[in-house]
């Protein structure tokens, strides 16, 4: 089989942990058998990390998943290389926000010889951006700009594969050549000089600001190899695109280790027309979030369906539109179902059998109300927890105490169930990860039958 369409079954780095321990015959799930045994040694939780597998091929190095941090050290500025001339306008709104080197007539080699020291490049029509270049300036090279409409000296399918955004500036040029051909032939070309000079400088400061967006983690509305959404559309999905993609890397961490995904259905429920819902974004940051973690290259917004094409992973979306006048989000909900795969945690299996989670925005913050068949209500930040257990008294003490004991602080926590005195899921934030000895506490408890610890 080519390996295009290997399976990804290898965990990479995923900084998650998996509990499991003897339930009572009477509470256990008629799918998931647990170990039974009358000795001590059958209760004790055991552990595993990674799990988290999507298909990949197995030569691929192991990687952690970064998370954002906050942090009160000052960042360095980003470097730009600006290759060909630009309006002095638009380096003045570069020198804003990062350090510029202008070096024009650069030859081919000079350009290969510097690309890799620098997070930008800037060019005109005079310079290739050949397979070359972006490879030289793998590894920090994340934008391209090119300051005018055409890309064709551009190597589009190279800048994806690196996961380097190329972004033009077409605003500028193509309403002035309008207006210019206009003003000749009204034979009203008095101001040809000024119109010009105004004309330059407009590319260069939408240059520069397409540049800027896109360094600081914008949406860039001139992408040229991404998903291409309207401005008033990236503008009302934004809130959604952190939840999509959080969706995505908290299923992938549910999946046993040595099960392959081998479907991916993202269903966005919205009281909207479904003709008039643009899902593009949404899909391809699902794919970040499940592709990423197990990835030995960088994934980005650029190159995450051609990562997850070439890994043989295919996701389907559904609409689902329902009648609620009074609904002003574009979405109500977004579902990520992974189908024909094992679970590391059993609380997650919805009664078809899939993988289920689902999330909406309340606020402006990304927050997880369904897994599996319980519905629980917590943020998607930082480390979670999840818990089943007997639903009984006394639950969310226990567990709070034994973190609290290690000064694990608990930012939320939820109990979803789904009836009275059988089974519950527990959902706990916690801003630390909790230590082997600590998780080991919390899979003892008597009523607990699984968890599993995991990073978002």
């Amino acid at each position: 089989m080519s390996s295009s369409r290997a399976l990804l079954s290898s965990p990479h780095g995923v900084a998650s942990r998996t509990f499991t321990r003897a339930a009572p015959a009477h509470l256990a799930a008629p799918s998931i058998p647990f170990a039974r045994s009358g000795t001590l040694r059958a209760r004790t939780a055991i552990l595993s990390s990674p799990a988290a597998t999507v298909p990949v091929t197995s030569t691929e190095p192991k990687r952690r998943i970064s998370r954002s941090v906050s942090d009160s050290a000052p960042r360095a500025k980003p470097a730009v290389l600006v290759a060909e001339k630009l309006g002095e306008a638009g380096l003045d709104v570069l020198r804003q926000f990062a350090d510029v080197e202008c070096a024009c007539g650069m030859s081919p080699a000079e350009l290969l010889a510097k690309v890799a020291q620098f997070d930008a490049l800037i060019v005109r029509s005079g310079t290739k951006v050949t397979r070359e270049v972006l490879e030289a300036g793998r590894g920090r090279l994340r934008v391209v700009g090119r300051a005018g409409v055409g890309i064709d000296n551009v190597d589009l399918q190279a800048a994806t594969e690196a996961g380097c955004l190329v972004v033009n500036a077409p605003t500028a040029n193509t309403v002035a050549a309008a207006e210019h051909g206009i003003a000749l032939l009204a034979c009203m070309a008095r101001n040809v000089s000024q119109a010009d000079a105004a004309l330059k400088a407009g590319v260069a400061i939408e240059i520069a600001e397409a540049v800027g967006g896109a360094l600081r983690g914008e949406l860039a509305a001139t992408a040229v190899n991404a998903p291409m959404v309207p401005a008033e559309v990236m503008s009302e999905l934004a809130p959604y695109v952190s939840l999509a993609e959080k969706l995505g890397r908290l299923a992938v961490q549910l999946v046993a280790g040595e099960s392959g995904i081998k479907g991916v259905k993202v269903v966005y429920t919205s009281a909207r027309d479904p003709d008039d819902l643009d899902t593009r974004l949404l899909r391809a940051m699902v794919t970040k979030g499940i592709v990423e973690p197990v990835s030995s290259t960088f994934v980005n917004l650029v190159n995450a369906d051609y990562t997850a094409k070439q890994r043989g992973l295919r996701i389907a979306e559904e609409r689902v539109s329902h009648d609620n006048a009074a609904a002003e989000a574009p979405l109500e909900s977004i579902q990520v179902r992974l189908s024909h795969v094992q679970s590391r945690f059993a609380g997650a299996i919805s009664d078809g059998g899939d993988i289920v989670v689902v999330g909406r925005v309340k606020y402006g913050v990304p927050h997880l109300t369904v897994v599996g068949p319980y519905e629980v209500d917590v943020s998607l930040e930082g480390n979670l927890i999840l818990c089943r257990q007997v639903d009984q008294p006394g639950m969310i003490g226990k567990v709070g105490n034994i973190l609290g004991e290690k000064n694990v602080n608990v930012s939320f926590m939820s109990v979803g169930r789904t009836s009275r005195g059988k089974q519950a899921i527990m959902a706990i934030g916690v801003d630390e990860e909790p230590d082997k000895k600590t998780l080991e506490k919390i899979g003892a408890i008597p009523a607990v039958e699984e968890f599993v610890f995991l990073e978002l």
